[in-house]
């Protein structure tokens, strides 16, 4: 009995697929998890505004606002100088609109007491007391009909501190009023006063403390808080069986 040779080459399968010349150079890539560059792009493309599970606002970062005013300022100065003497205060600004808008444009409200704010607050921002949510019969400022939901728009609002602003549900009312795109100033004007003091109109009503030590405060807090709650979890006794089983069942 003969035995019937394959069709075809029989090391088909075994065959090496020919190198391609233009990619001689190219080695393989191994991903060894976050580096220091890896977090740096992470950080420099990172969301700028985010939404805490179960709220109806954003928050927003420091620099994010403070760079807003910034560009403002900018634009300002650009238009002082166009009309002064003719020229441009940078090369490219002879190409762009003097009416141009930037890519999002925010309307900072603070809620602190009208004393407060005239000593001081974030150039600017208007003044929009608590109060008036819950006893005028208008709660909106003429400046908020044009943000009001609109797009690439955003309402800011802020407090001395954070807590204050969320804790007392400005926000909240707010968006139950049908203000949707809210936003709280992230760490309050004590956390934004510390790196932008030279956006603030008025005297600072906390001290500048350099960012290193309050890097280092926030390290010793959290480290505390970590070995409070792993000594709570040791410490921890339940109950007792012949407790639980002593007590009379209804």
């Amino acid at each position: 009995m003969s035995v019937r040779e394959a069709i075809g080459e029989k090391n088909f399968l075994l065959r090496r697929t020919p190198a391609n010349p233009k990619y001689e150079n190219v080695k393989a890539v191994v991903e060894s998890g976050m580096t220091a560059e890896v977090a740096r792009l992470m950080k420099r493309t990172g969301a700028n505004t985010e939404r805490h599970l179960g709220e109806c606002f954003l928050r927003i970062r420091p620099k994010t606002l403070a760079e807003y005013i910034l560009l403002l300022k900018r634009q300002e100065e650009a238009k002082s100088m166009g009309n002064s003497d003719g020229g441009f205060a940078h090369p490219m600004d002879e190409y762009r609109s003097p009416n141009a808008r930037p890519p999002k444009e925010y309307l900072i409200l603070d809620v602190r007491s009208e004393e407060d704010y005239r000593a001081c607050h974030i150039e600017g921002s208007l003044h929009y007391p608590k109060r008036r949510l819950v006893h005028a019969t208008n709660p909106f400022l003429p400046e908020m009909f044009e943000f009001k939901n609109k797009d690439n728009k955003c309402i800011v609002l802020y407090d001395l501190e954070e807590e204050l602003t969320v804790g007392q549900s400005v926000g909240k009312i707010l968006f139950e009023k049908g203000v949707d795109n809210l936003a709280v100033l992230t760490g309050g004007l004590r956390e934004f006063v510390q790196d932008y003091a030279s956006l603030i109109v008025g005297k600072c009503p906390v001290p500048i403390v350099p960012r290193d030590n309050r890097l280092l405060k926030r390290a010793e807090a959290l480290a505390a808080a970590r070995s409070e709650t792993q000594r709570s979890m040791f410490t921890h006794k339940p109950k007792s069986l012949s407790n639980s089983l002593a007590k009379p069942r209804r």
